[in-house]
């Protein structure tokens, strides 16, 4: 739930009309706090990372240097590393975004965000995790989005365990079921809007669970 997600504004941007006034009018803020972007050459970059319910800011002295909708994030990926705590922001059609936090900064940022993705989308955002010490094999560069390479991680990396909700229930039409076009009919329309299973996801919950799923190794052609 949004309610779940006061507390997180903490660098008090709703008080910064030199920032609030680049917003746009229907935006709420649920999250702000300092991360380190890295740049095309590897340079570490001090900025200001904001969440509202409609995108994400990239902020350098209280002016917007990026802004990407909520709607375009096509997933996020951590490092499962216990001494990197880098993640990426993917975008979809687009270069991504890659970020180093303190570790309870970067869980606040994900928290967050799957929160308002799920608002908007009624569906889990995708949480990566890769073994890797670093995460720059994974990050989509303008060269890459121009080429049309993605560089996210394979589906197997993607992390059930960040789920905010269980969507495991929702059924889908089998085959047997599309000969039959009136059953197909009232089993699509049963579904149109799938009930979630909500499960237990305090922040205190979120930071404790342990990365599930495949991880990818330092060796492209397999999965450990």
């Amino acid at each position: 739930a949004m309610k779940d997600l006061e507390g997180y504004d903490t660098m008090n941007i709703r008080t910064i009309p030199e920032i609030t006034k680049q917003l746009k009018k229907d935006e709420n803020i649920y999250f702000s706090n300092n991360v380190t972007k890295y740049n095309r050459m590897e340079w570490k970059q001090e900025r200001l990372f904001v969440i509202t319910n409609l995108a994400i800011y990239n902020i350098k002295k209280n002016k917007v240097k990026r802004r990407i909708a909520i709607k375009d994030i096509d997933g996020v990926t951590k490092s499962t590393d216990k001494k990197c705590f880098e993640f990426v922001v993917h975008v979809e059609i687009d270069y991504d975004y890659r970020y180093l936090a303190k570790e309870r900064v970067r869980d606040d940022i994900i928290f967050v965000l799957k929160h308002v993705y799920y608002n908007m989308h009624k569906r889990n955002l995708h949480v990566y995790g890769v073994a890797y010490p670093h995460l720059k094999d994974f990050t989509t560069s303008k060269k890459d989005a121009q080429k049309k390479i993605s560089k996210m991680p394979p589906k197997g990396n993607i992390l059930r365990s960040e789920n905010l909700f269980d969507d495991n229930r929702i059924s889908k039409v089998g085959a047997k079921d599309r000969s039959d076009s009136s059953k197909s009919i009232e089993v699509q329309e049963e579904n149109k809007f799938p009930v979630f299973e909500e499960i237990e996801n305090s922040f205190e919950d979120h930071k404790q669970r342990a990365p599930t799923g495949t991880i990818y190794s330092k060796d492209r052609g397999k999965q450990v």
